[in-house]
């Protein structure tokens, strides 16, 4: 056997290592408004291409959850990572990168393109939740914002003319 060959190989798996790792085996949960024509055009997109970690939950058909209300996991994508919550296009890209396709998503988070996508993302999702469910929701109560006391989460539901939502 040729030692240098045997060289080569231990290389080459320091390397492997080193630069590609392994991917973390954890699950990643995407959860989508399954009511939303444009979520769920780009949910049966991202099925047909996603790894096994990543799974798919429709919000308009699960319990309400104690640790996240419902109507905020309407307003905007949430992604629940081995690291935490990530929402709106953190949780695009993040899910979109448990496909082939991931890096085809990654300029949407540059420096000053994100401003501007976060931007546009966040004003069409506070659109189509008002046009879609009838009421406004203040914006400390989605994702890695702030959370919200109970008090103040009735107060920053109104329907469209204006009364508190019960």
């Amino acid at each position: 056997m040729n030692p240098f060959s045997l060289h080569q190989t231990n290389i080459r798996s320091i390397m492997d290592r080193r630069f590609f790792p392994a991917p973390p085996v954890e699950n990643f949960e995407l959860f989508y408004d399954g009511s939303c024509p444009l979520c769920s055009f780009e949910i049966n997109h991202l099925r047909k291409l996603k790894d096994d970690k990543l799974i798919l939950t429709d919000v308009t058909t699960m319990a309400e959850s104690d640790t996240l209300p419902k109507e905020a996991l309407l307003k905007r994508l949430h992604l629940k990572t081995p690291d935490g919550l990530v929402t709106g296009l953190d949780a695009t890209v993040g899910a979109w990168r448990q496909t082939r396709f991931g890096f085809l998503f990654a300029w949407l988070r540059w420096p000053g393109i994100r401003v501007i996508a976060d931007k546009v993302y966040n004003n069409w999702a506070d659109r189509r939740f008002e046009k879609r469910y009838g009421f406004v929701m203040d914006e400390g109560m989605c994702g890695n914002r702030t959370s919200a006391s109970s008090d103040h989460y009735e107060r920053s539901y109104t329907d469209r003319t204006g009364s508190p939502a019960t």
